[in-house]
């Protein structure tokens, strides 16, 4: 039985953001919610969370192509308190539903001593 040589190469970080972002571009994303999604993708793997990085991309795209995440949601605040803030998915990725509702409760006008942000109807990868 022959041995399988493990190949390893050391791509720089801005080159593999540029690659998430073609990758996601090629199934419909918008420039700026590939963005978001490849920026978490990369922070996760460069912090060596390789359960929340590149391993997770191959799932992404398939899911757009068979209808099961939305490429184009209606991302949108639904409910707010002065603590909470409910951001509606649209069946999109959880990144930019996330990001979205991170920017609202720290943008939220004023001080805050506790802001529970989150986000609904957000779908799952097979």
């Amino acid at each position: 039985m022959a041995e399988t040589e493990t190949v390893r190469r050391i791509v720089a970080p801005d080159r593999l953001r540029a690659f998430y972002w073609a990758m996601l571009d090629a199934v419909g994303l918008p420039r700026s919610d590939a963005e978001i999604v490849a920026d978490c993708l990369l922070t996760a793997d460069l912090r060596g969370v390789d359960s929340h990085g590149i391993l997770h991309l191959g799932g992404y795209m398939q899911a757009i192509r068979d209808g099961w995440i939305n490429a184009l949601p209606d991302t949108r605040l639904i409910h707010e308190t002065p603590t909470t803030a409910v951001m509606e998915a649209d069946g999109g990725l959880g990144q930019i539903a996330c990001v979205k509702a991170m920017e609202v409760a720290i943008g939220g006008g004023g001080w805050r001593s506790v802001t529970a942000p989150t986000a609904a109807r957000l779908p799952t990868t097979r």
